[in-house]
């Protein structure tokens, strides 16, 4: 009897190469017993085995005697040589000596963050050893020692740390199977290595904003500008809209551009800026397209959790944009330390520019045998993409859905006078710009969502509730000249117009006037109300001081004589009234 769980335990142990030599063994005891059984002596399978297999009888008579005993299922196990094992029991057993205390010493110098080289630490523990009194070993010793007794992950989150040891532990296998085109989209923004001269006058490395269908990985919109900013990620956005439709999800970063307020106010899983309850909703939330955020881990971002990150990398943007042929001498290379040798001869314009990234673009999602799931070595982004949307279900966006993409959005409060200031805009002298509609009237004191072009801040602006209902489109006020005339007369026309508009609107609203409201008020019939008698009566006296009052006889004639003079004064009126008449 054996065990077999111990027989195959030393397997395990024995290492590569014992392995290799016990399955070249087990084939040729198979060969042996192979030729037993077909009828040979065991001399002449013992003799042809050997010339087959280049061995001596003496060593497969060793093979055959070592197998005896086990079944022939443990056979590969019982053919391996344990001697391996033996010796690195012996080795460990033999170890050179190391004085605990200078292990520790080297084992701290060596574990920490600036990742010295194994030479720099055994140097610094000899020169310390004259006073310590140690006797050390070789310096291939130390560093043997430590290979077998620190483990690799140790070493790893000790010298790189943790972000290092979590990429070590490899990237979640996705499938994008359950996807159709369209459905869902990444996007992040890409730092061009040119130089390229902005209108402005300015000249910058630009970032382009790229839009990455997950199933299809075809890049299907895209916006550059000088830097990464909301309005690049909404206008390319708003071009993917127009063209193929509304995604249902997206998976962006939580940067401060793209986790702006304008785009994704509202999103419950938003960690950016204050969260305050009037806080207009943002256009990706408005539009019902459910917010991803990319994962952070150990305090760094996770870009292998979107696709559209290896559309940066190697045979990627770089290659079809940054170093297209028209751009030569523009080049800035990847890094401070790999500039090319023509470095800053030419500055490449914004218009020349744009043309080479669709270009690139247009050659990125042409190019054929790309290795993905959908495409399967054999087809092109664009032919996978077409295959696909062809067969998917997309919301279209109306024209005021994509109307509200083309603008910025901000909340401001009705004045009461029925405008409204912005604060993109800035001051200028203290002036801010102003917008006013009629229609604002009706809002006084309440906050409105305004959507207006960044770019065109003196043209007019779209009002929205904060539940983004329409409004209307209010136009800007220019302030004029205090003695300009035909600015005057031009308020004054609007002001009657509005005011004409008003009186109309008025009558139209009230069928009947003053009058007829108080003829219909005559017919009202006041009963005199009919009070029983009081339980009892007392008579109450008027008193001066101590004394009661009488009334006097002077005050009397008095009121009687004024009375008098007053009718006299009105005969007199009337009189006067009828001969001008006459």
């Amino acid at each position: 009897d054996y065990c077999a769980r111990t027989l195959w335990q030393k397997w395990e142990q024995a290492g590569e190469k014992a392995q290799h030599k016990a399955e070249h063994d087990l084939r040729v005891v198979r060969c042996w017993h192979v030729l037993k059984r077909a009828g040979l002596k065991k001399g002449q399978a013992t003799d042809a085995v050997s010339q087959k297999y280049s061995l001596s009888t003496k060593t497969i008579s060793r093979l055959l005697t070592k197998i005896a005993p086990f079944e022939e299922k443990d056979w590969l196990a019982a053919l391996v040589n344990t001697k391996a094992i033996a010796n690195r029991r012996k080795a460990i057993s033999n170890r050179a000596r190391i004085p605990d205390e200078a292990w520790e010493i080297y084992k701290a110098d060596y574990l920490r963050s600036e990742q010295p080289s194994h030479a720099a630490c055994y140097y610094r523990l000899e020169a310390l050893a004259p006073q310590k009194g140690w006797e050390l070993p070789s310096k291939k010793c130390f560093r043997q020692r430590l290979l077998a007794t620190v483990s690799e992950e140790m070493r790893i989150l000790k010298r790189e740390g943790e972000h290092a040891l979590f990429l070590r532990y490899g990237s979640q296998t996705r499938t994008v199977e359950a996807l159709s085109a369209m459905s869902a989209l990444n996007g992040d923004g890409y730092k061009h290595n040119v130089f390229v001269r902005f209108p402005s006058g300015e000249t910058r490395r630009p970032v382009t904003w790229f839009w990455q269908d997950i199933r299809t990985r075809k890049i299907v919109g895209w916006r550059t500008d000088i830097s990464e900013n909301m309005d690049s990620i909404r206008l390319s956005l708003r071009d993917v809209i127009d063209r193929y439709g509304i995604p249902k999800k997206i998976s962006i970063d939580n940067t401060r551009a793209a986790a702006n307020k304008d785009l994704t106010g509202g999103a419950r899983n938003r960690y950016r800026f204050k969260v305050k309850e009037d806080d207009p909703e943002g256009l990706i939330v408005a539009l019902g397209i459910e917010i991803h955020w990319t994962t952070v881990n150990l305090g760094k971002g996770h870009g292998q959790a979107k696709p559209i990150e290896r559309a940066f990398g190697v045979g990627g943007m770089d290659e079809f944009i940054d170093k297209h042929p028209a751009l030569a001498g523009a080049y800035t290379g990847p890094n401070p330390t790999a500039k090319p040798d023509n470095y800053g001869e030419r500055v490449i314009p914004l218009d020349e520019f744009l043309k080479v990234v669709e270009q690139g673009v247009h050659l990125f999602n042409s190019r054929a045998n790309r290795e993905t799931e959908m495409c399967q070595g054999r087809m092109s982004f664009n032919e996978a993409f077409e295959r696909d949307y062809a067969n998917a279900v997309v919301r279209m966006a109306t024209p005021e859905q994509k109307r509200m993409f083309l603008l910025s959005a901000e909340t401001a409060k009705v004045s009461k006078f029925g405008k409204i200031q912005l604060k993109a805009g800035g001051k200028i002298q203290e002036r801010t710009n102003q917008y006013c509609h009629d229609a604002l009237f009706h809002y006084i004191g309440k906050k409105l969502i305004i959507r207006f072009d960044p770019q065109n801040l003196h043209g007019s602006v779209h009002c929205y509730t904060l539940q983004n209902t329409y409004i209307c489109e209010a136009e800007c006020v220019e302030p004029s000249s205090f003695y300009d005339r035909d600015a005057a007369r031009e308020q004054k026309r609007l002001t009657t117009r509005k005011m004409k508009n008003a009186k109309e609107l008025a009558a139209a609203q009230t069928r009947l006037n003053e009058l007829d409201v108080a003829a219909q008020m005559s017919q009202l019939k006041i009963e005199d109300e009919e009070l029983p008698p009081p339980a009892a009566s007392a008579l109450v006296h008027v008193k001066q001081g101590n004394t009661v009052a009488q009334v006097s006889a002077e005050s009397l004639e008095d009121e009687q004589h004024y009375e008098a003079a007053f009718a006299k004064r009105v005969s007199l009126l009337m009189a006067e009234k009828r001969r001008n008449e006459i």
